[in-house]
């Protein structure tokens, strides 16, 4: 996905580097070939559509410029060349297409909307608890930076208890911060921190009761497991 956007952006700009350059010939080598008004309305609608791909900054600063521009006095802006009331009637298109796009989604913005849904199959499971088995953290953090699920149980163990099981402190402190169930408990009916307690694996008991200690159970929240 973020390589197909860095295409697009890279098409976009070509374009609009295409485009400014024909406009610059001069005038007689385009007359048989290229409607120049259709050219400049075309590098536009292109200048347009890259501003809102770069929302946040670059349209802001061009409002910016653009606002500025057209409050300068009459002397001053004849002086440097500037035409305040095409500003104002430039600023007001902008404002308006982007009011538009609020309401309407015409035009791409660069923000794509945060995909929430976590990554839930056989093979992440299997990919997931075989990276903390080996207690392999780069692979664990590229799992996890996929949006994979964590709370999950798959042939009576799960994530957090696996780690607790192999005393793992630092995979279970990756595991805690990106919202696993700390609470969860095995077939005998123990917790993570009872796990690793048993086993006598301190520092990743200690990473656990912090976490409890940081959220309590609530009354009546009952720890689900296998």
């Amino acid at each position: 996905m973020q390589i197909s956007a860095k295409r697009n952006e890279m098409a976009l700009l070509s374009i609009i580097s295409l485009i400014s350059l024909v406009a610059n010939l001069p005038t007689g080598s385009l007359s048989n070939f290229v409607d120049q008004r259709m050219l400049l309305a075309t590098l536009g609608t292109a200048v347009v559509i890259s501003l809102f791909h770069y929302l946040q900054l670059l349209l802001s600063t061009v409002m910016l410029v653009s606002s500025v521009g057209a409050s300068l006095p009459p002397g001053l802006a004849s002086a440097i060349g500037i035409c305040p009331p095409a500003l104002t009637a430039a600023l007001a298109i902008i404002v308006s297409v982007a009011l538009l796009n609020r309401a309407f989604k015409l035009l791409p913005t660069g923000i794509a909307p945060k995909n929430n849904t976590r990554i839930d199959t056989e093979e992440s499971r299997l990919s997931l608890l075989a990276a903390i088995a080996k207690g392999d953290q780069a692979t664990l953090l590229r799992l996890l930076a996929a949006n994979v699920e964590i709370n999950f149980v798959r042939d009576d163990t799960a994530p957090i208890l696996l780690a607790a099981e192999k005393g793992y402190s630092d995979i279970t402190q990756i595991l805690i911060q990106h919202g696993v169930n700390f609470r969860i408990r095995n077939e005998a009916g123990l917790i993570p921190i009872e796990i690793a307690l048993s086993k006598k694996f301190i520092r990743t008991a200690e990473i656990l009761y912090l976490a409890e200690k940081e959220c309590p159970e609530k009354p009546g929240q009952i720890a689900t497991g296998p």
